[in-house]
């Protein structure tokens, strides 16, 4: 597979002397002038310290020195440049998800998706600081961490890449996040989320913009049926209980206010699942001095998703298929994680966390270019997909590489494209007896 030098250019010329220079004006880097180049102290924050356990001043300093030959700097000279190193970061950092959502490509279709110009999934994660920095980032109070931050993302499921990725503070539930949310996604989307955003009156905006939405529904949701036109109230335990597998039109809210319309799709699980749940929810009601009622036993027994795309669009199987891909951006976050190391910032003070904070998410957002760029070439190549796990790993394992040399030379734009070639050729998918979700969704066919 051979990466034409048009992907690569592009890349290396985002992350130019000129550009960065640019940037580093803008924001006041270069009012002294400094030993250390600005584009030097980025790579480090981006490419350097991809892969690195909690960075110290020391180690960040001793990157620096590998990138800049000749520099000679001290921990406190990097303590220095921290502050304004941060917000040259961020506006990298937003140019290159600019970037990302302008150059992101449809990789993964189903007939069944047809109607939708994309499906997004929303979800968040928490990422835990040190104690000192509860003032500004504070935690979630019991026996959580006295000082978190909550990264939101709106990951596109066909193109595989992060929409957006922002910053926001633990306490509160993700409800708060609704209002930009509701900007991120425009008519004919489909979002898809859990629990934790739900709300009748997010829905219902969505629905106004002409975009869709698919998620589970909250147990305690009063929900109304509209019987012989008349709205009918029901239980949602006793209407599920002794059935395998519901479509019903249902109405959501009270019923002095306006209701949302929408599909209820439930099914009943394996009584191995059921089992399992039913044991982790005692557990934990247990642990918090409760008892489950008869009504959240049963509803265990379910999944119970709410929609408001028709039947003739996406039928009662395929909501259910395609509501267990929002465990994608599940695996996305863990990924980062794991190889980025997005969570293991160390016993550091706020400016230096908000330079490996997003100089992580941009080497997240590099990653996903990379992958939404390579996905359907290395497909036409060796007819297997890309794994993205073992991407984003092996990937990070080459990211120093990568910063050293981005030059805009034959050299450089040759060595990048054989590292991605290596790459890409190391993280085919193998074979495997169980089909994913867009597998699974390309069996269904309009009826």
């Amino acid at each position: 597979m051979k990466i034409s030098s048009s992907h690569i250019i592009p890349f290396i010329k985002l992350f130019s002397n000129t550009k960065i220079m640019d940037f580093a004006t803008k924001v006041g880097f270069m009012k002294r002038k400094r030993s250390i180049l600005p584009d030097t102290i980025v790579k480090v924050f981006i490419f350097g310290l991809a892969g690195m356990d909690n960075p110290s001043l020391n180690q960040i300093a001793d990157k620096c020195e590998e990138f800049q030959p000749g520099l000679s700097i001290s921990k406190v000279g990097i303590f220095k440049k921290l502050k304004v190193t941060s917000s040259l970061l961020q506006n990298i950092f937003y140019e290159i998800l600019k970037i990302t959502a302008q150059k992101a490509i449809k990789v993964k279709t189903a007939n069944v998706l047809s109607n939708f110009t994309d499906i997004k999934i929303c979800d968040s994660t928490k990422i835990s600081l040190p104690d000192k920095l509860a003032d500004l980032w504070p935690g979630l109070g019991g026996r959580n961490a006295k000082a978190s931050l909550k990264i939101q993302g709106v990951y596109s499921l066909t193109s595989s890449c992060f929409s957006s990725i922002e910053i926001t503070k633990s306490p509160g539930s993700d409800t708060a996040y609704l209002s930009k949310l509701l900007n991120l996604i425009n008519k004919g989307e489909l979002l898809i989320t859990d629990l934790g955003y739900f709300s009748k009156d997010f829905f219902m905006k969505l629905m106004e913009k002409e975009a869709f939405f698919l998620t589970r529904i909250k147990t305690n949701t009063v929900i109304y049926q509209n019987k012989d036109s008349e709205m009918t109230h029901f239980n949602l335990a006793e209407f599920v209980a002794g059935k395998n597998n519901i479509d019903e039109e249902v109405y959501v809210g009270v019923s002095y206010q306006k209701q949302l319309k929408c599909r209820l799709v439930a099914t009943r699980l394996p009584d191995n699942v059921i089992n399992e749940r039913r044991r982790k929810a005692n557990k934990s009601a247990k642990y918090q001095g409760k008892q489950l009622t008869k009504n959240e036993t049963e509803i265990l027994a379910y999944n119970l998703i709410i929609t408001n795309v028709e039947k003739d669009i996406l039928p009662a199987e395929a909501v259910l298929d395609l509501y267990r891909a929002r465990w994608q951006i599940e695996l996305v976050f863990k990924a980062c994680k794991s190889y980025i190391k997005l969570d293991k910032i160390g016993q550091c003070g706020r400016d230096q966390l908000e330079c490996l904070i997003y100089g992580r998410l941009i080497t997240v957002a590099i990653a996903f270019l990379f992958y939404n760029m390579l996905y359907l070439s290395v497909y036409d190549t060796y007819k297997k997909w890309l794994s993205m796990l073992l991407f984003i790993k092996l990937l990070s394992d080459n990211y120093k590489t990568i910063g050293v040399n981005l030059k805009l030379n034959a050299n450089s734009i040759n060595l990048i494209s054989k590292i991605l070639q290596k790459i890409s050729k190391r993280s085919l998918h193998e074979k495997r007896k169980e089909k994913t979700t867009f597998e699974i969704l390309q069996g269904y066919s309009f009826s």
